[in-house]
């Protein structure tokens, strides 16, 4: 355990929203995704947060867990510290506090964490062995900010069989282990930077007011939308699904789209059908994140690029960014 004087931690309270969210601002250009989650990370169950305050009583630190998995997994997420305060040990500590926490539940057996390509290769070198992580897998992430208006129209014809899952459809992928390792052959299912396993508890954190699935079906087993009831489509009858999470930043609209597929046939219905949905948004400035596993990028990169630029939207890839890296240890 480390000690650190002139610093002391707790819980985070709602009350502390302006001083985490605004004043440890770290995404400079108002895309922070954190005020927009703030509230959810503090006050919803399965959810917590803490800060670290110095001898004035100032906030100078924060940091955010997510139990899922059955109550088995510790997902840690939004850690922030004061510019002039890193490298004091604030960030590990704020982290042991977290750790002690979740120990009282004593069901917790993993710790997952996600970063973006640039930091991927320190924390391997560095605080992975250490803290005993392993890499799970990682993922391309492409973001372009957009102009909605710039968005050439999509006809509602090019992505008809396109449609929501709902929980039961999923829980069929879940329950058949071949099918369900076709879509996610790393054994977990990413949604908001959280790598979930495919268990029943986790319906919830990948279907709700926040995050939807979208599906698509193989050529023998088209569906009508207007007719077919919801959740009897089988499993081994979907081809393809995209998972959609967004938010509000104060910037504008983040509309965040990964991709899975037992093969990628209606990929360009996919790109199509959330191109439409962007246009009815609400909002004109839009970030649009892209994430598929890094093993298909020769398989599909080309051909998103190339539907896109239809619409006359540019796939563009940073190279800090590139790829997000999830890792996880066993407690």
């Amino acid at each position: 355990m480390r000690l650190l004087k002139n610093f002391s931690f707790r819980r985070a309270r709602l009350s502390d929203y302006y001083a985490v969210t605004q004043k440890l601002r770290i995404v400079r250009n108002d895309w922070d995704y954190l005020p927009g989650v703030y509230n959810e990370f503090v006050a919803s169950p399965g959810r917590m947060g803490f800060v670290a305050l110095n001898g004035n009583s100032e906030i100078v630190g924060a940091h955010f867990g997510i139990i899922v998995d059955n109550g088995q997994t510790l997902c840690k997420r939004a850690a922030r510290v004061k510019e002039n305060l890193q490298g004091q040990g604030i960030f590990t500590r704020l982290s042991e506090v977290m750790d002690e926490e979740v120990r009282r539940h004593g069901m917790i057996k993993w710790e997952v964490k996600t970063c973006a390509w640039a930091n991927a290769e320190r924390v391997r070198n560095g605080y992975i062995q250490r803290a005993n992580f392993k890499e799970l897998y990682a993922m391309e992430s492409y973001d372009m900010y957009l102009k909605v208006s710039d968005i050439l129209p999509v006809r509602e014809t090019s992505f008809s069989n396109i449609r929501p899952m709902t929980h039961q459809d999923l829980w069929n992928i879940f329950n058949d282990e071949g099918i369900c390792e076709k879509f996610f052959p790393r054994g977990r299912v990413p949604s908001f930077w959280v790598p979930l396993r495919p268990v029943e508890d986790n319906l919830k954190h990948l279907i709700n007011c926040r995050t939807h699935i979208f599906m698509s079906c193989k050529s023998h087993a088209k569906f009508d939308p207007d007719s077919k009831p919801l959740g009897t489509i089988k499993a081994s009858d979907i081809s393809m699904m995209s998972l959609l999470f967004c938010y509000t930043t104060e910037s504008g609209f983040v509309y965040n789209t990964d991709l899975h597929g037992q093969d990628f046939s209606d990929l360009e219905s996919h790109l199509k059908f959330h191109l439409h949905r962007l246009q009815n948004v609400g909002h004109e400035s839009v970030r649009w994140t892209i994430m598929f596993d890094s093993s298909h990028k020769d398989v599909i990169e080309e051909r998103i690029g190339h539907c896109l630029k239809e619409y006359g939207v540019s796939l563009t890839q940073k190279v800090k960014s590139k790829q997000d890296v999830y890792f996880e240890k066993m407690l």
